[in-house]
């Protein structure tokens, strides 16, 4: 409980605020506790996790896609919060950069990853190729 009451992620310490609860760190952080189930014990943020930031939030990185994919398959392994999952299903496959290029993209990540230890995306990426 210590540690939840204590948990700070956010690196913008926006207005004085511990956490913003609106940057992409404080965002995955939300997701994480409210899958954990643990989200109403944490009085880290001042508000609860608003589905609605993710029509904000940019999931376009590898990065961002693999956590979010990591967080909705969680939740369907589990059933849990149908609303939650659809709120990912919709940032990860609904929003506007989910079309082809994307898919492309994390294709080429993926199997960079297993083959290459990701050199070669972060080189193409690093350098505004994909």
């Amino acid at each position: 409980k210590t540690a939840l009451k204590y948990l700070r992620v956010c690196w913008k310490n926006e207005k004085g605020k511990y956490n913003c609860g609106v940057c992409p760190k404080c965002i995955r952080t939300m997701v994480d506790l409210r899958i954990a189930g643990i989200a109403d014990s944490s009085k880290a943020f001042e508000k609860k996790l608003d589905l609605k930031l993710f029509n904000k939030i940019d999931a376009r990185s590898h990065g961002s896609r693999i956590y979010y994919k990591q967080s909705l398959e969680e939740l369907k392994k589990t059933n849990k919060d149908p609303e939650l999952q659809a709120g990912l299903h919709y940032l990860l496959y609904e929003r506007k950069y989910g079309g082809i290029l994307q898919k492309t993209r994390d294709f080429v990540g993926e199997l960079d990853r297993k083959y290459n230890r990701g050199r070669f995306y972060k080189f193409l990426s690093h350098n505004g190729i994909i």
